[in-house]
């Protein structure tokens, strides 16, 4: 996903001639947001599988479904961030003072 959104940055930075040192300021937005939202996600899963397997054995459907329930979440929040910076990168580079349009 991460490396979408870089490559999404690089091709909007070139066909608006945008300064390489504002593409990599604005890659390096996205990149530390979405590594500290992927991150506390990951440490929210961490500690609910955790709770989880500490109460020993449980139902195997009931143990698929949480699986399941939590591999869509992880898919509606790469989803959410690729829309969002996909988004706020073409923003910032259309409307950049010194663009000059190709």
């Amino acid at each position: 996903m991460q490396q979408n959104i870089k490559s999404y940055c690089e091709n909007l930075a070139y066909n608006y001639d945008i300064p390489k040192d504002i593409e990599r300021n604005e890659w390096l937005k996205a990149y530390y947001y979405m590594t500290d939202i992927l991150l506390i996600n990951e440490n929210k899963f961490h500690n609910y599988f955790y709770h989880l397997i500490s109460y020993g054995k449980c139902d195997k459907n009931f143990f698929l479904e949480v699986i399941d329930i939590h591999i869509n979440s992880w898919r509606n929040i790469r989803r959410s961030m690729n829309n969002l910076w996909t988004k706020k990168l073409n923003d910032t580079f259309k409307n950049h003072p010194y663009v000059t349009k190709k």
